[in-house]
């Protein structure tokens, strides 16, 4: 069986309209009290304000809301369903078993679940972000001349973000689908992701010293991935001006969190980096850790038994 025709039936089997509903369910309505929230605060009156200024309000919400939920935890949610309902599901019940049996190259099987999973969290990604960005744009009353900066200028640097999460969220649960043939664990242990990536906002927050002390910071994936999307960000998009870099901070952690509290005009011209993990090395570990983790996935599946 070929690559593509597994990609293409791994596909059809995850775009199954229920579960797409559920999702932009439970999405839509977190975005919605996020968009109201952020478009009351921090643009407020926005909509008289020079253009440039609209644009460069936009851009800021935009990318907030995006790493604190429509281009992470929601995504991450999703791709932890999506590897226990393909791979894990016909490991459980069998169907993986009879396929291996005949004379198919494994590696196609593999890659091609792979690809597909990747595939299928990018799409619902983008959609994800489009939605995010006519969402602010309705509760907002930003003109729609400040969409071509504010959202499409934003996009690409989100969707190499995305990208990212969908191919480490990806590699972890085919591993653990491959380790485990069960649907129930590999679900479980692929949410540990976005569990930690939500957990480390209060733990961050309230433990203080005890953060850097205990080195906490080595466990905490909110923080990783905060430095791999500013990295991204600013190689796709270009840098941050001192006030996104205080509102990503709120969000992630990446910048000294004392700078980042000061008033906007108080702001320096660029804010320290909070300087735990230099943030290229969150982002070639989490890279290599996909890497890693494929690799093993591909190892075991071809070692597999067929037997039962």
């Amino acid at each position: 069986m070929r690559f593509h025709l597994i990609l293409r039936k791994t596909v059809a089997d995850l775009a199954r309209p229920l579960v797409l509903l559920g999702y932009f369910l439970v999405f839509g309505g977190v975005l919605f009290f996020l968009a109201i929230g952020f478009a009351s605060n921090d643009l407020e009156n926005v909509a008289s304000a020079p253009l440039a200024q609209q644009e460069a309000e936009f851009y800021r919400t935009f990318l907030g809301i995006s790493v604190l939920w429509a281009g992470s935890i929601p995504l991450m949610l999703l791709g932890a369903i999506a590897s226990a309902t393909s791979l894990a599901k016909e490991a459980e019940q069998g169907t993986l078993q009879i396929l291996l049996s005949k004379p198919v190259r494994r590696w196609e099987v593999l890659l091609g679940t792979f690809g597909a999973i990747v595939g299928f969290v990018l799409f619902v990604g983008i959609a994800s972000l489009l939605l995010t960005g006519l969402a602010i744009f309705e509760f907002s009353g930003t003109s729609a001349a400040a969409l071509e900066e504010g959202l499409f200028g934003a996009l690409p640097g989100l969707l190499a973000f995305v990208l990212l999460i969908a191919v480490f969220v990806a590699a972890l649960g085919l591993t653990l689908a491959v380790r485990t043939g069960n649907r129930l664990q590999t679900g479980l242990g692929s949410l540990v992701v976005p569990a930690l990536y939500f957990a480390f906002f209060p733990v961050r927050a309230l433990a203080g010293a005890t953060y850097e002390d205990y080195y906490l910071y080595l466990l905490d994936v909110n923080y990783h991935f905060g430095n791999a999307f500013v990295v991204l960000i600013e190689t796709v998009n270009g840098g941050f001006d001192a006030e996104t870099q205080a509102f990503i901070t709120t969000f992630t952690g990446v910048y000294d969190a004392k700078q980042a509290e000061a008033e906007p005009e108080n702001l320096p011209e660029s804010l320290d980096l909070a300087g735990h993990v230099e943030p290229v090395v969150s982002l070639l570990a989490i890279v290599l850790i996909s890497v890693g983790l494929l690799a093993y996935a591909t190892y075991r599946f071809q070692r597999m038994d067929v037997s039962a």
